[in-house]
């Protein structure tokens, strides 16, 4: 657009002003349209693809918190956005995720953490049964066990019960039933959430508390003083291990399941249940190599994962 006797200084400082108290998508884009029809006048050409990126930019955080929430509306309004600035960051990876969400099938079947629980906990009846009621009745057992979801920082009011919305009770049933799989394991003794902070001591002595620890026992001395000096206070547990050098930034919880399962040689495996629940926690369990086979198979026709730890 074309203006006529404009004065350019005062709609330059004008539009600087605006662009510095900017705080909304439709403020820069409006802020934009200004420094474009100043045309080349100082650097308002560059102003204006600095207004036109910051649309971009705050475009594309906003359909990734659209994505966060998950309901049907909100995914498909990210999708819009993804679309728009498709060029931006991996916005077009992004797209194809809403895409395929919204795709994907509304899941009603939820028995695959029983099977999955049956498995680990060697057919504990009360695991499976107490599994069995969450299935049934999420709602009534979610709080009943309002407690132990907090710690994962999961409230009632967060998730759908109800298939009147069938495609956030499909989400929601997923995380609470995969939560209280994880759950009803760690009750049983069947599964333990170690601290990332731990000491290796503490690791040692809490991985005692695994029904299944007896497939480690023989690998792991009663009593043994941790050296500091050693590497990474396991080798005086089972002498030298080499790591890959790429191995050389695993630290902590990550490390010492490695190590242990490189000692194990297969004949029992430390595996880590993929919750994406509390990064400070560490869901781990003990089984043979072929109970870890068939849950990771499991989990994974789910859209869950074990991870085996082993280097």
């Amino acid at each position: 657009m074309k203006m006529e006797n404009p004065d350019f200084e005062n709609l330059y400082n004008s539009a600087v002003e605006e662009m510095n108290a900017a705080k909304s998508i439709a403020n820069f884009k409006a802020v934009e349209e200004n420094f474009r029809q100043l045309g080349g006048f100082k650097d308002s050409a560059e102003l204006a693809e600095q207004c036109h990126e910051k649309q971009r930019h705050m475009t594309y955080k906003t359909a990734l918190y659209q994505v966060k929430v998950g309901r049907e509306e909100s995914l498909k309004s990210a999708a819009e956005k993804f679309e728009s600035i498709i060029d931006y960051e991996d916005s077009a990876e992004q797209l194809q995720k809403c895409r395929e969400r919204l795709a994907a099938p509304i899941k009603t079947d939820f028995t695959f953490v029983t099977e999955i629980a049956a498995l680990i906990s060697n057919n504990d009846q009360e695991v499976i049964n107490n599994l069995a009621d969450a299935i049934k009745d999420p709602r009534k057992y979610f709080k009943k066990n309002s407690k132990r979801f907090r710690v994962h920082d999961m409230e009632i009011d967060d998730y759908v019960f109800t298939k009147k919305e069938a495609f956030n009770y499909s989400r929601s049933m997923d995380e609470v039933l995969w939560v209280a799989m994880i759950d009803e394991l760690n009750a049983g003794g069947y599964l333990l959430e170690v601290d990332s902070d731990c000491e290796i001591e503490d690791f040692i002595e809490e991985l005692k508390w695994i029904k299944a620890y007896d497939l480690l026992s023989e690998f792991i001395p009663e009593q043994v003083d941790i050296d500091w000096d050693a590497f990474y206070g396991l080798e005086c547990l089972f002498g030298k291990i080499d790591l890959d050098d790429d191995d050389d930034d695993v630290w902590g919880v990550d490390l010492w399941c490695m190590q242990l399962n490189t000692v194990l040689d297969g004949k029992a495996i430390v595996g880590y249940v993929d919750s994406s629940l509390d990064i400070e926690l560490y869901p781990l369990i003990i089984v043979t190599p072929e109970v870890l086979a068939k849950v990771c198979e499991i989990a994974g026709e789910n859209g869950h994962k074990f991870l085996s730890l082993c280097d």
